[in-house]
């Protein structure tokens, strides 16, 4: 009985790493975008994040997000 309840706990701890490592990942990719990203990024007093984004047409349009993160991957 003890070898089933240590198995469960391997279980589940190796879950919980996988999570953890794929969470680690996500926060990775959206850092690189970020750094990527040319304009900065303003957090106004209206709760939004606020940044450019290139046009189809050469110049700038304006994007406001409610999360830093969504800013510049949204197109």
């Amino acid at each position: 009985m003890n070898d089933v309840n240590g198995y469960d706990s391997t279980i589940k701890y190796a879950i919980m790493d996988i999570v953890g490592a794929i969470n680690k990942i996500e926060s990775m990719k959206q850092d690189r975008y970020l750094a990527m990203h040319p304009y900065s990024i303003t957090h106004s007093a209206d709760g939004y994040y606020r940044t450019y984004l290139p046009a189809d047409d050469g110049k700038r349009k304006q994007i406001k997000k409610n999360r830093k993160e969504r800013c510049p991957n949204d197109r």
